[in-house]
């Protein structure tokens, strides 16, 4: 999802999230490390940012704390073809 400025769309996105989303990835998020991950939080999700400094960019990952294991999994294997191919 491209979002343009998650910090002003926040609430919404939450609204998004439920137990049926396992993992939403969030682009051009423009959050830069003034911004404490306290805000971006959500019960039951595992917060990931990979912030941009300074113009534009970002992405936030939410995962799903009850499969988040399975997630970090996909995510090594997907690092590893990514170096190996």
């Amino acid at each position: 999802m491209n979002i343009n400025i998650v910090r002003y769309k926040f609430d919404e996105l939450k609204e998004l999230l439920d137990d049926t989303i396992n993992l939403l990835v969030v682009a051009e998020t423009k959050l830069d490390s003034t911004l404490n991950d306290n805000l971006f939080k959500v019960e039951g999700h595992k917060l990931l940012r990979r912030d941009q400094d300074g113009r534009g960019g970002g992405i936030m990952t939410l995962i799903n704390s009850l499969t988040s294991h399975l997630v970090e999994e996909l995510t090594r294997n997907l690092i590893f073809w990514k170096i190996y191919a």
